[in-house]
């Protein structure tokens, strides 16, 4: 996975709000910038949505990044949400580790006014 391709897409929303969407693979290679540029979207924002409903692979660092954008941001100011379909790679990683005990996990993306 060392030439793991991702794209990230940052959307500023009306009232504070951020959806960082994510396409692709999410491993080692490329999970500090991932990590740095979600942090990056979470600290002007009131609410940070999470797409992930595109990422194809997720190794153990990819899953630990978002286990601490949660966990840091689970007492802050920043309400955070992560969108994985049930069928999906990640949605499946997602409800084996429980990360919905620590942060919402939709099924898809809520409906935002832009």
């Amino acid at each position: 996975m060392s030439g793991a391709v991702l794209d990230v897409a940052v959307e500023r929303l009306a009232g504070g709000r951020t959806v960082v969407t994510v396409r692709g693979e999410i491993a080692l290679a490329n999970a500090d910038d991932l990590e740095r540029r979600m942090d990056a979207a979470a600290e002007d924002s009131d609410a940070l949505v999470v797409d992930l409903n595109d990422v194809t692979y997720l190794d153990t660092r990819g899953l630990r990044i978002l286990v601490h954008l949660a966990r840091r941001h689970q007492e802050g100011t920043t309400q955070v949400t992560m969108v994985a379909g049930r069928d999906g790679i990640v949605g499946r990683l997602l409800e084996i580790t429980r990360l919905g005990d620590v942060v919402p996990v939709r099924q898809a993306l809520p409906q935002l006014d832009v």
